[in-house]
């Protein structure tokens, strides 16, 4: 097992010394905000592939749209308003 270049013994090591330091209830405390934690970040990664494809649906409904009127996407606002911004 090598996780981020640490061994199994290395990985012990670091957790007996965090249960020397925390003690066990804060030990258990830590551990569970940390599951917590990565889980809430797998949750957010895993919404981002469905967020992706969802915006690359729209983007070419809006593109389809555009061409069968005859015009092309608006993607920002007049000309106007993006000189304003640039300002």
């Amino acid at each position: 097992m090598d996780f981020l270049g640490i061994g199994s013994l290395e990985l012990l090591a670091i957790m007996l010394v965090a249960f020397l330091v925390l003690g066990p209830m804060r030990m258990t405390e830590m551990a569970r905000s940390l599951g917590k934690f990565i889980q809430e970040v797998r949750r957010t990664t895993g919404e981002i592939p469905a967020m992706l494809e969802l915006e690359e649906e729209e983007a070419a409904k809006r593109s389809s749209e555009a061409e069968r009127a005859g015009t092309t996407p608006q993607t920002g606002g007049t000309s106007t308003e993006r000189r304003r911004d640039v300002d």
